[in-house]
C-alpha cells in the first residue's frame, strides 16, 4: 500500500515516474519547492525517510543507511540535505538492482564533489513543474498536444476567455497548496516562496541574499528573453555595487541548481540561409507567478498593462507545453525550444521528437494578433521546406496558442488556434 496522501490531486508526470520506475533502481524527481514533488512521490512510496526532519538528518548523517531504510519503493525527500546519499542509493541498487527501489526528491542539486558519483545508469532524473492549467482543473484537455503530432484535426468549438481570466490565471500560478485558495490569499505563495528561496539561514556559504533576490527580480524583469549575462549584471548593478560576468554566471548557476529559474535554448533550424539564427537561451522562472510577484503587479494592473500580461502569459504557455511535451513525448526541457532570426522570423515554440518530427507554435495574448502570428509560422515552414538537401520533414503542425479566445478552430492553411484552457496532454 502507497503513502498517497488524501487530497492529492493526480499530475501527469506520474506515467514518466511509473516508466522510471519499472526501468531504473532509484528514480530523482527534481524541481521548485512547493510543487508537489514529495505527494507525488508518496503516490508511489511504500516507506518515506524525510532528510529535513532534524531527528532523521541527525541519524543519518551518523548512519547514511537510515535513510535507506524502509519498504520499497522507498522515499528519500530532500536527499541532498545529507551529503553522500545519493552515493548510498547508488551502491544500493548496485548490490541489489531491482528496479523501482527508491524515489528521491529535492528542491536543489547540490554541488558534486569529485568523489561523488552521478549514479548514471542507476539513478534516472525527471523533472516537475508546477501545476499545469490541466492539472488544475482550469483546461478541459480537448485538444491533445500527442494528437496534434499524430496529425488529427481539433473539433472546433466555443470557448469563452476574457481578459479577466487570462489575467487570474497567469498570477496566481500553478502552487498545488493554493487550489480552493481566493487570489489574495493565492498571492501570499509566491511571496513567501521567494522569501524563503532568500533566506539567509539556507544558503550556499558563498551566496548573498540581496543579490539573490536582485538576481530573481532581473530575471522577472527580462522573463521570457535572449537577455545575455552582461545585460543581467547591468540590471543587477543599477544602483549597487558592481556585479561582474563572472559573479553573474555564478548566481545564474545557482538559480538553475535550486529550480527557481529554467532555461529553454535556440532552435537551430535545418534551413539554408544568410539569416543569422539566434541561439541564446531564454531565461523563464519557474511560475509566471513569481515573475508578477517580483514585478510588483497583479490581475488588476495587469488588466492596464497587457504588454507585461502578454510577456507573462506566455511564460505560462512555456510552463504548460514543456510539462505537456515531457508526459506525451517524453521529452524533457531540451525538446522545447525557440526560433528567432535576423530578419525577425520567429516562434515562441519549436517541439521536436527524437523521431524527427516538429511542431512550431506562436503565443499571443489576444486574437487581434493572430493573422500576424498564423503568417509567420507559415513563413517558418516554407523556409525550413526551401532546403531541399536536408530533406527536412514537413511541420506535424503549426498552432497559435491564444488566451483572450472565443473559438477553438483550424485556418484554410492548417494552422490550428488553440485557447490555452484547451489544451492537454
Amino acid at each position: 500500500m502507497t503513502l498517497e496522501r488524501d487530497g492529492y490531486r493526480k499530475r501527469i508526470a506520474e506515467a514518466t515516474l511509473d516508466r522510471y520506475l519499472e526501468a531504473f533502481g532509484a528514480v530523482e524527481i527534481r524541481g521548485p519547492k512547493w510543487c508537489g514533488k514529495t505527494w507525488m512521490a508518496l503516490s508511489r512510496a511504500e516507506s518515506q525517510a524525510r532528510l529535513d526532519d532534524r531527528a532523521t538528518r541527525e541519524a543519518a548523517l551518523i548512519d547514511g543507511r537510515v535513510a535507506l531504510s524502509g519498504a520499497r519503493p522507498h522515499l528519500i525527500d530532500e536527499w541532498q540535505r545529507v551529503p553522500g546519499t545519493r552515493d548510498l542509493v547508488r551502491m544500493a541498487v548496485d548490490e541489489s538492482p531491482l528496479p523501482g527501489s527508491f524515489i528521491l526528491t529535492g528542491s536543489s542539486t547540490p554541488k558534486r564533489s569529485s568523489e561523488s558519483h552521478s549514479g548514471a545508469g542507476r539513478i534516472a532524473r525527471m523533472d516537475l513543474s508546477t501545476m499545469t492549467l490541466l492539472e488544475r482543473g482550469l483546461s478541459d484537455g480537448s485538444v491533445s498536444l500527442a494528437s496534434l503530432f499524430e496529425g488529427n484535426a481539433i473539433e472546433p468549438r466555443s470557448v469563452d476567455v476574457g481578459l479577466e481570466q487570462v489575467a487570474s490565471l497567469t498570477v496566481r500560478g500553478g502552487w498545488p497548496a493554493s487550489l480552493g485558495m481566493s487570489d489574495k490569499a493565492a498571492a501570499l505563495i509566491p511571496r513567501q516562496y521567494v522569501a524563503a528561496a532568500c533566506d539567509p539561514e539556507y544558503l550556499e556559504d558563498d551566496i548573498d541574499a540581496d543579490l539573490l533576490r536582485r538576481t530573481l527580480v532581473a530575471l522577472a524583469r527580462n522573463d521570457g528573453t535572449e537577455a545575455s549575462v552582461a545585460t543581467l549584471a547591468a540590471d543587477v548593478s543599477a544602483g549597487e555595487k558592481a556585479v561582474d560576468a563572472n559573479e553573474m554566471n555564478r548566481y545564474l548557476s545557482y538559480v538553475m541548481r535550486s529550480y527557481l529559474a529554467y532555461e529553454v535554448g535556440g532552435w537551430k533550424a535545418p534551413v539554408k540561409a544568410r539569416a543569422r539564427v539566434r541561439t541564446k537561451p531564454k531565461r523563464y522562472l519557474c511560475d509566471p507567478s513569481i515573475a508578477a510577484y517580483l514585478l510588483g503587479t497583479d490581475a488588476h494592473r495587469l488588466m492596464s498593462d497587457t504588454q507585461t500580461l502578454g510577456t507573462l502569459f506566455e511564460s505560462l504557455c512555456m510552463h504548460d507545453l514543456i510539462a505537456y511535451a515531457n508526459a506525451a513525448c517524453d521529452l524533457d526541457v531540451a525538446g522545447v525550444r525557440y526560433y528567432r532570426d535576423s530578419y525577425g522570423l520567429e516562434a515562441d515554440a519549436v517541439i521536436e521528437l527524437t523521431d524527427g518530427r516538429w511542431a512550431a507554435i506562436e503565443v499571443k495574448l489576444g486574437a487581434n494578433k493572430i493573422d500576424k502570428a498564423r503568417e509567420s509560422l507559415l513563413r517558418l515552414a516554407r523556409k525550413v521546406a526551401e532546403n531541399p538537401a536536408a530533406r527536412n520533414p514537413e511541420p506535424a503542425f503549426l498552432a497559435v496558442i491564444t488566451g483572450v479566445s472565443t473559438l477553438a478552430t483550424t485556418t484554410a492553411e492548417g494552422v490550428h488556434v488553440i485557447p490555452i484552457t484547451c489544451l492537454g496532454v
